[in-house]
């Protein structure tokens, strides 16, 4: 054998041409006198073999190649036939590899990786027809096939080979034997996915890839403590902190199966990965979250504070920190979080946000219509805004100003305009046109407009039921749109209004009992303002029996509903139902008792400012001058807001905190479990499930008077 030959198969490394060490064993020192007959192409293949020796590009092994094929052309001895061939396939399966590690890179693809998948492909192809026994290219074949737009029949074929070659290579074997399942998952093959992930893990328990894919299978069948017997093996080997985040956000993702013992072993989960990685603010982050859904915010707000200092001013952290604040009810510290951030980044508009769900919250009306001001010059298109812009002025006992509000919003989702849409966009737009006349007839009735009021429940109640049906020929779930809120909310004020209405020609008690008895139903008649309203439509036609036998069961019902919340920790609620609402019930049955059909009519700005004539006038035309661009809204595509609308005089309702022009917690964030742990590892997690502790930021509308 030529010397440059001999060199070669004493260096060649065993990456990539692994499989040439077989020449070995045709080459022994006994054959040397049957290699020293020389061929016509031994020249060229001892020259393909110096420069496989001393190959510094892509282009050299393109070379390599080329020769080995020249070689063979011009004439080669059985040995040195076989040699060129061997070469020749080592050489290209070792381009295929180079042009395969930005493909196969976890996260980050090269934007031409289609071009280098097809480059590659075309090499293996070329190398297994001079070595059909390479089982690391039938490896490759199946993994290149495997990604988005591969020939999944290619690939299914690759891997057979590569499990039938790999013979008594462990590793190779389990390797081929996790790629199976891989393509199996693909298809839908479960029992296969999970035989050959088993059967991989048994041949080489460190087959790491192995235990995370069968981790994710197990997450995706709910059963979080096998996934995590599989994932803590891979996270011990990985020491992957955003593949500990990710296994984190698939266990809060469970809901109900992330107990208290998940919870647990998600905070050792992120513990380790604080430990791993000590520099990074992404797994405090995470571990905060696990401790505001123990409503454990202390914890919660120093692992923020570690990671802030880590991170200084990151939004997203100074945003977690302000919302925990909130939930906390700890308001000067979520003011000065707030305004420190905003002073720094005023035109922030999570964060003016999150200063408006404050105001809220501490029910500073005022103040939060002047914040939401500020949010609407930033966002004159802001149809969410709007919305909330009315409920706000109907809660500050504004209504007038509401209802001019969304009197311009109703002006653009016109009837011409439903008219003209289809399908979805209608769907749309029942839902926001519905929405925004409940809204308009809830601040009327606060206004003694009756008359307007009923005109336009009326019309809400139609489209509401138009909605329904329309939602049954898309053959889309009512509960997937929770517009079950609107219909309710529309069905109990309208019926209050036609029973308690002082005007003899707008009541219609039959029909008042019609409209609660449905709405009644629509909430397995477990709330007390709605079987009030239902006895106050049978007082109001004369049968007092059963408007008692109602108001008795509202006034149970009420009494449920403050027991549960003062389990549930709510004092606050429990005591305003205990003691304002069920004064309010009790004085209606007293009227029940005494035959008489219950009467309101309220007018909340006559009541502020003194006078009826002083509340019928708004407050300062200069208040609008923020609003002088409604006529570009446009009709919300958001899902219905979850409204809670009723109709009691002497309660004072939140405001709307629907805001769809903000994505400020993207919870969800629900990775695809073949990525978990896939992606390297960042400054920052894009996953954030919303914690419990931000239910103070996320009330229920209420446009109008509200009875509980």
């Amino acid at each position: 054998m030529p010397s440059s030959r001999r060199l070669f198969f004493h260096l060649i490394s065993p990456v990539g041409v692994l499989l040439l060490l077989i020449l070995n064993v045709s080459m022994a020192i006994g054959q040397a006198d049957a290699a020293a007959q020389s061929s016509a192409g031994d020249a060229t293949l001892d020259e393909a073999f110096s420069m496989k020796l001393t190959a510094k590009s892509t282009r050299d092994l393109d070379k390599v190649v080329d020769l080995c094929e020249q070689a063979i052309e011009e004439g080669l001895d059985e040995e040195g036939d076989e040699q060129a061939k061997q070469l020749a396939g080592a050489a290209l399966y070792e381009h295929a590899e180079q042009l395969s590690r930005p493909i196969l890179v976890p996260s980050g693809r090269d934007r031409r990786w289609k071009f280098y998948r097809k480059q590659a492909l075309s090499r293996l192809k070329k190398a297994t027809e001079y070595q059909p026994k390479m089982a690391s290219a039938w490896l490759l074949i199946t993994k290149l096939h495997g990604l988005p737009g591969g020939d999944l029949q290619e690939a299914a074929v690759a891997v057979e080979k590569a499990i039938e070659l790999a013979g008594d290579d462990r590793r190779q074997l389990s390797a081929a034997l996790f790629l199976r399942a891989r393509l199996a998952g693909g298809t839908g093959d479960e029992d296969t996915l999970l035989a050959d992930l088993d059967q991989a893990i048994k041949i080489d328990p460190d087959n790491f890839d192995a235990y995370r894919v069968r981790g994710e299978y197990y997450l995706k069948k709910r059963d979080p403590k096998k996934a995590l017997e599989d994932l803590n093996r891979w996270l011990d080997f990985s020491r992957s902190t955003i593949g500990s985040i990710l296994v984190v956000d698939r266990l809060i993702a469970m809901d109900d199966k992330f107990d208290s013992e998940m919870q647990q072993a998600a905070l050792e989960i992120l513990s380790k990965a604080i430990e791993n990685d000590p520099k990074s603010p992404d797994p405090y982050h995470a571990r905060a979250r696990v401790h505001a859904i123990q409503e454990d915010i202390d914890a919660a707000l120093n692992d923020i504070e570690d990671a802030l200092k880590l991170a200084p001013g990151n939004e997203r952290l100074v945003q977690f920190q302000a919302r925990l604040l909130i939930g906390a009810e700890r308001w000067e510290e979520a003011h000065d979080t707030i305004d420190a951030f905003l002073e720094k980044n005023p035109d922030d508009s999570v964060m003016s946000e999150l200063r408006l769900a404050l105001l809220i919250d501490q029910s500073r009306y005022a103040d939060a219509i002047d914040q939401l001001r500020k949010l609407i010059r930033q966002s004159p298109d802001s149809l969410g805004y709007r919305r909330q812009l009315a409920a706000l002025y109907n809660a500050d006992d504004r209504p007038s100003q509401a209802i001019r509000v969304y009197s311009r919003l109703l002006n653009d989702v016109s009837p011409e305009r439903l008219e003209a849409a289809i399908e979805q966009q209608r769907l749309a737009l029942l839902s926001t046109r519905s929405s925004l006349l409940q809204g308009r007839g809830n601040a009327r009735l606060s206004t003694g407009e009756h008359k307007e009021a009923i005109e336009d429940y009326d019309e809400a109640l139609d489209l509401c039921y138009q909605f329904r049906d329309l939602l049954d020929e898309l053959e889309i779930d009512l509960e997937l749109v929770n517009e079950n809120s609107t219909l309710v909310g529309v069905l109990n004020n309208f019926a209050w209004v036609l029973a308690t209405s002082p005007d003899d020609d707008l009541r219609d008690g039959e029909r008042a009992i019609e409209l609660a008895q449905e709405a009644a139903e629509l909430t397995e008649f477990k709330e007390a303002y709605i079987l009030s309203t239902l006895a106050s439509g049978y007082a109001e036609s004369g049968d007092f029996d059963k408007a008692l036998e109602w108001i008795d069961k509202a006034i149970t019902a009420n009494s449920a509903k403050a027991k549960q919340l003062e389990e549930d920790g709510d004092q606050e609620a429990a005591t305003r139902l205990n003691e304002a609402q069920t004064e309010s019930l009790q004085k209606e049955k007293a009227s029940y008792v005494d035959k008489k059909p219950w009467r309101e009519k309220q007018n909340v700005e006559a009541e502020k400012k003194g006078t009826a004539k002083d509340g019928a006038k708004d407050e300062s035309d200069g208040q609008d001058e923020d609003e002088s661009s409604d006529e570009n809204d446009k009709p919300s595509t958001e899902s219905p807001e979850d409204a809670s609308n009723s109709n009691e005089s002497d309660k004072t309702p939140e405001p709307d905190q629907d805001t769809p022009d903000s994505d400020t917690d993207p919870a969800e964030n629900d990775t695809d479990s073949d990525q978990l742990g896939s992606e390297t590892d960042g400054d920052e997690s894009d996953s954030e499930a919303a914690p419990d502790a931000d239910s103070g930021s996320d009330d229920p509308e209420s446009d109008g008077p509200e009875k509980i």
